[in-house]
């Protein structure tokens, strides 16, 4: 009986210490991920009622992968999502994201995803020419507050920045432009036309007359995320961006399938290369 008896406390000791010292994987780690998806095609786009895009797909294989299941895709306002998410819970995610030296510790990131080029819209019939960064303060910019836009603009127009104009949403953006009541927006080039034409606006009236920067873009996570979790997500979304014997891979398919509708808005002559570098 004694030999019994110690026996057991033997096995108890065992199964206990197994279960507090093996450490858990990150999928163990009981967390959904909840995304905060702006509107900037063809990353993150609504479709039919239904969340679309190349963040959208890898968000999902990523989920997949990892074992985090995709509880839900919800657009709120733009400001309000990359603030929340700051100090949402693990697993919160706002995209897509350009990762700015201002946002780096605010945010757990995954990326890139993918790359936009950012610049200065105009209607053709205005006949704006910007030659060089300084113009710039002749004119009403309408940019989305928050956006990585503002930060880049202000390295552009130095101290004075009473050019900015801070707008709510894109769908403002270009209601503004197309009355006049700014002279220049911020936009992505691939993003914009489909916006556009959403509005029954006709992108080849407009025409990208500063190019801001090209812009790497990324998942931020809330910085609850644990950091297994965010290794996890890289790593898949690393194997999901290597090329196959073939020279292509999951990213390309899904970046092709994303690609329909028309090209990039029109750059207006000398507008080739970035302002900013």
């Amino acid at each position: 009986m004694i030999r019994l008896k110690s026996l057991a406390a033997t096995l108890t000791c065992i199964f206990f210490g197994f279960l507090v010292f093996v450490p858990t994987s990150s999928a163990d780690q009981g967390f959904a991920i909840s995304g905060y998806a702006g509107d900037l095609y063809p990353f993150n786009y609504k479709e039919d009622g239904k969340y679309k895009g190349i963040a959208v797909d890898i968000l999902e294989l990523l989920a997949k992968r990892t074992g985090h299941p995709l509880d839900t895709i919800t657009a709120i306002a733009w400001a309000r999502a990359v603030e929340d998410v700051q100090s949402g819970a693990p697993g919160m995610v706002v995209f897509s994201l350009v990762r700015t030296e201002e946002r780096e510790p605010h945010y757990a990131w995954v990326g890139p995803i993918g790359t936009l080029r950012l610049g200065l819209v105009a209607h053709k019939g205005r006949g704006i020419a910007v030659h060089a960064s300084q113009d710039l303060n002749s004119y009403r910019i309408g940019v989305i507050r928050n956006s990585a836009p503002v930060s880049l603009l202000k390295e552009v127009l130095g101290p004075d920045t009473t050019a900015i104009k801070p707008l709510l949403s894109n769908e403002l953006q270009f209601r503004m432009l197309e009355a006049g009541r700014v002279d220049l927006i911020t936009q992505s080039s691939s993003a914009a036309p489909r916006i556009m034409r959403s509005m029954g606006m006709e992108p080849s009236d407009y025409e990208m007359v500063y190019v801001l920067r090209n812009l790497d873009l990324y998942l931020a996570f809330s910085p609850k995320t644990p950091p297994e979790a965010i290794e996890a997500f890289q790593e898949e979304l690393d194997a999901i961006r290597k090329p196959d014997d073939d020279g292509t891979s999951e990213y390309d398919e899904i970046v092709s399938h994303h690609l329909g509708g028309g090209g990039p808005i029109e750059l207006s002559h000398g507008q080739e290369t970035p302002g900013l570098q």
